[in-house]
């Protein structure tokens, strides 16, 4: 009985020593992680390009893809509206074998209006969205010289980009950067919406850098 209490004990204390050693291996990998990222000087002395995405065919075909989804939806919309005619349903013809759309007029205006209206929304929602994702696409990240600016190049509906400026203090990380598999959300102070690095097709340069000032989340108020 001993001996069996005794094999007990000196697992358990095993088990428990490793659970501690794992545990603070974690932790010393993360405050590592941590204290690499506090020593990086950001007082950079020139412009340092943090990030680029650089596929003008690709933001462009989103957006015809977009518009042509709204000109196919809405065309639908108005066929369905003024195609479907009202045709009154032949209650004589119906019996206990009919089937259910059988008793269904299509053609009255609850139904044309309802099917009018679904096909409009899917196409102009399609639309939005992608114009939306086009906006909020970010094609440069650039650390101004001293390190307290960020200059961010986002593009435009046709595959142009358009250029702000923004104090470091005002750019929130949503998430970190190796934990977002397809994008990198970030919250500019001012601005509606997220903008978006998009982490398949865009490439990160000085990832240590970029960590440690845009790459950070921080409290915007």
């Amino acid at each position: 009985m001993n001996a069996i209490l005794g094999n007990s004990v000196c697992k358990s204390s095993l088990i428990l020593k490793n659970f501690v050693c794992v545990h603070s291996a974690r932790f010393y990998v993360h405050s590592a992680s941590s204290s690499s990222i506090l020593r990086v000087d950001t007082n950079v002395t020139k412009d340092v390009v943090l990030f680029t995405f650089d596929k003008v065919r690709q933001v462009r075909m989103l957006n015809i893809f977009g518009f042509g989804q709204c000109i196919f939806w809405n065309y639908w919309a108005y066929l369905l509206y003024t195609s479907i005619k009202d045709t009154p349903v032949d209650e004589s013809k119906l019996d206990e074998n009919s089937k259910w759309y059988d008793k269904i007029n299509l053609g009255e205006n609850k139904y044309k209006i309802s099917f009018a209206a679904t096909c409009g929304f899917i196409g102009n929602a399609m639309c939005f969205a992608a114009l939306m994702y086009t906006r909020r696409c970010v094609n440069k990240v650039v650390l101004r010289r001293g390190g307290k600016t960020v200059l961010f190049k986002v593009y435009t509906f046709w595959g142009g980009t358009r250029t702000f400026s923004t104090p470091l203090a005002n750019v929130s990380c949503a998430f970190p950067r190796d934990l977002s598999k397809w994008s990198t959300p970030l919250k500019v102070k001012g601005h509606s919406l997220f903008y978006t690095l998009d982490n398949v097709g865009g490439k990160y340069y000085n990832v240590t850098l970029f960590d440690a000032t845009v790459g950070l989340k921080r409290s915007l108020k």
